[in-house]
């Protein structure tokens, strides 16, 4: 009975992954201009998330809140903010080369 349970909560969770998946397409065929997305390829294998990435990046601005580097630095702009204030703002490699707050936190591995 327990495996019949957790198995259900299994298909519960895939099925949320599923419902979520789809909502995602669904935005991205409304064709807006801007979408926010919160981790929104978190769930997904590498190779899937590259291609959502380059889905999405490619049809409309997307304010991405993230903590993988590789999306980070993909990103067209970042902004750093510390309390609630922006500290650092440009292309990824900008603030790189500048040194400050953004180099520190891929030091720390703290994004």
């Amino acid at each position: 009975m327990e495996g019949k349970i957790d198995d259900n909560d299994d298909d519960e969770e895939d099925e949320v992954k599923k419902s979520y998946r789809l909502s995602l397409c669904c935005l991205l065929l409304r064709k807006r201009k801007v979408m926010v997305l919160d981790e929104a390829t978190a769930d997904v294998d590498q190779e899937t998330d590259r291609k959502m990435q380059e889905l999405i990046r490619s049809e409309c601005t997307v304010p991405t809140i993230a903590r993988r580097l590789d999306i980070i630095m993909s990103s067209d702009r970042i902004i750093v903010m510390e309390k609630g204030v922006v500290v650092e703002m440009g292309p990824p490699q900008e603030p790189v080369a500048k040194g400050g707050s953004f180099p520190e936190l891929i030091q720390a591995n703290q994004f």
